[in-house]
C-alpha cells in the first residue's frame, strides 16, 4: 500500500509540473531587428540566411570554374563535351573580373615523358585559347603542363588513360569574391 502511495504521489507531482508548464509564444522579430532593408526579395528561397546563401553561391561558381575537361588519345583539340564545360565557365569569368585561372594540362602514361609534357602543354593552351576566343583576357589565364606526372587514376588500361588525359582549372586569384551571374 505504501508503495502505491509513493507511485501515486510521484505521478501527481509529474502531472502538476507538466500542467503548469507554459508554452512560450514563437519569437517575432522586432521591426528594428529586421531592419529597413528586409524585403521579401531579400529572403532566400531555400531558407538560408544571406551569408550562407552567398557562401553556397561562391562554392557553386568555384565548382564550375574548377571542372576539368578531357581529351582524346594523342589529341589536344577541344571535344564537344569539353566545349560545354568551358562554355559554363564563361559567364562566371565574365561576371568576376578579378578571377584568374591556372590551366594544368595532363597526359596519360603512353609516350615519352618529353612528348607527354609537350602534349599536356598543348592541351592547357587549347583550353586557354578557347576561353580567350570567347572574350576572357589572356592575362587572367596561366598554363602549365604536368605531362604524365600526376595521374588521377593508376592503371595501364583505357579507363585510366581516359581519366588522365585532361586539363584542370585552378583558381589562383579572386576565389573569395566569386559570384554566379544573374540569370535572365
Amino acid at each position: 500500500m505504501m508503495q502505491h502511495r509513493a507511485v501515486l504521489s510521484a505521478l501527481i507531482v509529474a502531472v502538476a509540473l507538466v500542467g503548469c508548464r507554459r508554452e512560450q509564444p514563437p519569437a517575432t522579430p522586432s521591426p528594428s531587428a529586421a531592419g529597413p532593408t528586409q524585403t521579401p526579395s531579400a529572403v532566400q528561397p531555400s531558407g538560408m540566411d544571406p551569408e550562407s546563401a552567398a557562401r553556397a553561391e561562391t562554392e557553386r561558381a568555384l565548382a564550375i570554374l574548377q571542372e576539368m575537361i578531357h581529351f582524346d588519345f594523342d589529341d589536344f583539340s577541344i571535344r564537344p563535351d569539353a566545349e560545354q564545360v568551358l562554355l559554363r565557365k564563361l559567364p562566371i569569368l565574365q561576371a568576376n573580373a578579378a578571377v584568374q585561372l591556372r590551366i594544368d594540362g595532363h597526359a596519360d602514361e603512353r609516350g615519352s615523358p618529353e612528348y607527354n609534357q609537350a602534349l599536356g602543354q598543348r592541351r592547357a593552351n587549347a583550353a586557354r585559347d578557347f576561353l580567350v576566343a570567347h572574350g576572357v583576357s589572356s592575362a587572367r589565364l596561366a598554363t602549365t603542363s604536368f605531362g604524365e606526372e600526376r595521374p588521377l587514376q593508376m592503371g595501364s588500361n583505357e579507363a585510366a588513360w581516359a581519366v588522365n588525359r585532361r586539363a584542370e582549372f585552378q583558381v589562383t586569384a579572386g576565389a573569395d569574391r566569386v559570384v554566379l551571374p544573374a540569370s535572365d
